[in-house]
This record gives C-alpha cells, structure tokens and sequence, in this order.
C-alpha cells in the first residue's frame, strides 16, 4: 500500500475501518473518484458497473489503452492496484436494487432515470447506508450532492432534483459531450464532501455547516453550495 500517512490530519483511513463504499458507475466520475478513495486509503470499496472499455472512454475516464475491450470494474481493479495496491471488490453487473449496499454510496450511472430508481428503490430510508453523494456533469460545469438519506427534508429536497426541470439542468456522464477536466473537478469535489461529513461523524462537536449541494462552473468560474436544511 502507498504511504498515506501525509493526510491523517483530514482523513484517517484507520477511523474509518468496518465501514464501507459502493460506487454505483465507474464512467467518468465513478472511475476518477475511484482511485481518489483509493488513494485516500480507503479499504473496502465495492465498484459496480457491466460495461467494458471503448476507445471513445479514455479521453474523459481514467482508463488506459490496455483497457479497451476490458470490463471496467476489471480495469479499475488493475488500476487502483497499480497505483496504491489496494484491492477493490468487483461487481461485473449493474445495480439493481436487491443487492447489498455499504455505510456511504457514492451513485455515478449515466442516466438520472436509473439514479432515481436506486435512490427511490434501495437508498432512501436504508437504515445500513449514511450517506448518498452523486454528481452531474455538462461540458464546463457541474452539480454535486450530499446527503442522509435517512434524513427526511433532505431526503425531499434532493429527491426534487431527480424531477422536473432539474432533469434538464445538467447530464449525468452520459453526454454525448464530456470532459475529463470537468469530471475530475466533480469527482474532487464528491470526494472532499464525503470528507468533510466523515469530519463531523467523528467528532460531534464541530459545528460546520455541510453542504448539501454544490454547483459549479469552470468558464467562467463560479462555485456555489447550499444546504437542504436552510432552503
């Protein structure tokens, strides 16, 4: 494993032992976010995807040109073991509801119909599972949410995104036009707020507001973030 040492002070893998991560879709976001976790020290992370590699995927994911032609929850095992040697547990299917899921999910499909059937279907008000973030991409900007999915207004307002005119705001990885750049920032960003909520679990006494929403733009550059709770 890679020396993570130089990062206990924000996040301590050590305190997070026993618990565990799903990533639902390991496309452009799912696969960049992947190896964040990895990276973080992360130990169980379960990658749930049937897709393989295409050509068209390595200017936006983080495969390589071996990996073409390969499933991508195969490559990403190769991946993560190449660049931290971690191990991930390899789900060569895709997420249908009945199935598992861990402490914290991370939900990266391509379309906001099938985020909508697993959050309605599996996460909402799932005991087992603290919290849900997912991300969304258009070609310079981005949104990306964190949430209790146990938690009731919360669990509303975010739920309200998935519906009406949010479904046309920004695409899910599958647009047909995608940058990797923006999808790194999306991935950073999902990562820093599962982070910053793992912070506050662990010592109850902080009193920072987490953001439930964050939604960006990279040109020009904008960033702005609210929380369910004060909407």
């Amino acid at each position: 494993m890679i020396n993570i040492a130089r990062h206990y002070s924000v996040f301590d893998p050590r305190s997070f032992q026993g618990n565990r991560v799903d990533v639902i879709g390991v496309g452009a976001l799912g696969s960049r976010l992947t190896l964040e976790l990895a990276r973080l020290g992360i130990g169980e992370i379960h990658v749930w995807d049937p897709d393989t590699v295409s050509d068209v995927n390595l200017a936006n994911q983080a495969f390589a040109r071996q990996d073409v032609g390969v499933l991508k929850v195969q490559a990403l095992t190769r991946l993560v073991k190449e660049h931290t040697g971690g191990h991930l547990i390899a789900h060569e299917e895709a997420y249908k509801g009945e199935q598992e899921l861990g402490e914290v999910v991370f939900l990266m499909t391509d379309s906001l119909a099938s985020r909508r059937e697993i959050f309605e279907g599996a996460i909402r008000f799932n005991l087992t599972t603290k919290r849900l973030l997912e991300a969304r991409l258009g070609i310079d900007q981005g949104r990306v949410y964190s949430l209790d999915p146990n938690q009731g207004e919360q669990v509303q307002a975010y739920g309200a995104t998935l519906n009406g005119v949010a479904k046309a705001a920004v695409n899910p990885c599958g647009s047909p036009i995608s940058i990797g750049a923006t999808a790194g920032m999306a991935a950073s960003i999902a990562t820093w707020m599962f982070i910053a909520w793992w912070a506050t679990e662990q010592d109850k006494t902080r009193t920072d507001q987490l953001e439930n929403e964050v939604i960006f733009a990279l040109w020009p550059m904008m960033v702005m973030s609210r929380s369910f709770n004060q909407t």
